[in-house]
């Protein structure tokens, strides 16, 4: 493992102001890169939320990596004995005692993962269609508590299905529900996240059409008397301008399942709303920017996002600029906190990782719960650790 220690981030009342906020914001000393290592091909990457003790990493090397991990110090994945099979999204729960991962683009079984002891795991079950689909896990989703699951799968008529399916045993798994939108092309459920209970889902619909294209939507669906119901829909607040503005690439909710945060690749914004009185309403934004060669951000990688999972004060987004000499976009990572209402940025992130941290954030993000720690992927061979300075 190459440690890497990078200088603290600083900011002071005079260069907020600078930047156009009001001095009354608070300060922030963000992130500080403690940990790098290398391993061929990672795809997605996700840290147990609440100890940051456990890290799942699926790789297109055929390989899945589980392991623990002890303070600041990433798992040694390439010394590590993986499961020999071939996925796409991996997830773990708060404690690092349940995982889940799927397979890449066919029809397969998604795959539950369970730590007896820490850094112990083993395969425990699958988790097959009871629909019929042309792939079937390529996306997946546990929640904190990790007894619940949601597998996507894509029918022979290109709709889109989430299998929600909850763990009544230690080992011992039961479908529950199918979930869908019945729209053609919407990519309902790519992106979906529970409240840490697993009775509240918010799930993303990035192809759903308006004026525009794939303007997308997202969907509040709530578990009441066994049964999951559809209790809201989610448009984007400002308004879409161009085709693939993709509201619902990306999507977040809270550990109490009244708070969601919303990516949209276009339009290169991620937005917060919140539940009252039964009510969603939209009451925070983040415009990301690229602050290190005051260039714009291009939604290339998809508009990864990710949130703390506790009160969604701290958010982290991908973005790239153009290489100023061509070649390879230059790869980006940026990180807001709220303040005043809105998303404040707070720290821009790149990497000297030729070519040029190219995809920097792709192989997605993954913050801890109360936001102190994440972990990224930049798509080429290399993995992350950022701690709170």
């Amino acid at each position: 493992c190459n440690k890497v220690r990078l200088m603290p981030f600083t900011t002071t009342f005079a260069s907020l102001s600078s930047k156009g906020f009001s001095s009354d914001l608070p300060i922030f000393v963000d992130y500080i890169l403690k940990d790098t290592q290398t391993l061929a091909d990672p795809i997605w990457i996700d840290i147990a939320g609440d100890t940051g003790g456990a890290v799942i990493l699926s790789s297109l090397n055929t390989e899945l990596y589980i392991e623990g991990m002890a303070g600041n110090t990433l798992p040694t994945f390439s010394s590590a004995t993986p499961f020999s099979i071939a996925t796409n999204e991996s997830r773990i729960d708060k404690n690092g005692t349940y995982a889940i991962s799927g397979p890449i683009s066919i029809v397969g079984v998604a795959t539950i993962y369970y730590a007896a002891t820490a850094n112990n795991w083993s395969l425990q079950t699958t988790i097959s269609p009871v629909g019929t689909y042309n792939n079937f896990g390529d996306n997946v989703n546990i929640n904190e508590n990790g007894d619940t699951v949601a597998v996507f799968g894509t029918t022979p008529t290109n709709t889109f299905a989430l299998e929600i399916s909850s763990r009544t045993g230690v080992s011992t798994w039961a479908y529950d529900q199918t979930l869908t939108d019945g729209v053609v092309g919407s990519a309902f459920g790519i992106k979906s996240d529970f409240n840490t209970a697993g009775d509240a889902l918010i799930v993303g619909a990035f192809g759903i059409d308006g004026t525009y294209t794939d303007e997308g939507q997202a969907y509040i669906y709530e578990l009441s008397g066994g049964t999951w119901s559809l209790t809201a829909t989610l448009q984007s607040p400002d308004t879409p301008t161009i085709n693939n503005w993709g509201f619902g690439t990306y999507v977040c909710m809270n550990a109490t399942g009244d708070s969601v945060i919303i990516s949209t690749i276009q339009g290169m914004a991620s937005y917060r709303f919140q539940k009252s009185g039964g009510t969603w309403s939209h009451t925070a934004s983040f415009y990301p920017t690229d602050t290190l060669t005051g260039q714009t951000l291009s939604p290339s990688g998809g508009g990864v996002m990710d949130a703390d999972k506790n009160n969604h004060s701290v958010i982290i987004m991908n973005g790239q600029v153009p290489a100023l000499s061509g070649g390879y976009a230059k790869g980006r990572l940026v990180i807001g906190n709220l303040g005043g209402g809105q998303y404040v940025q707070t720290q821009t992130f790149a990497t000297t990782v030729i070519p040029d941290g190219n995809s920097l954030g792709i192989g997605g993000i993954s913050l801890t719960n109360d936001g102190n720690k994440f972990v990224t992927t930049d798509f080429v061979d290399n993995i992350y650790l950022y701690a709170k300075a």
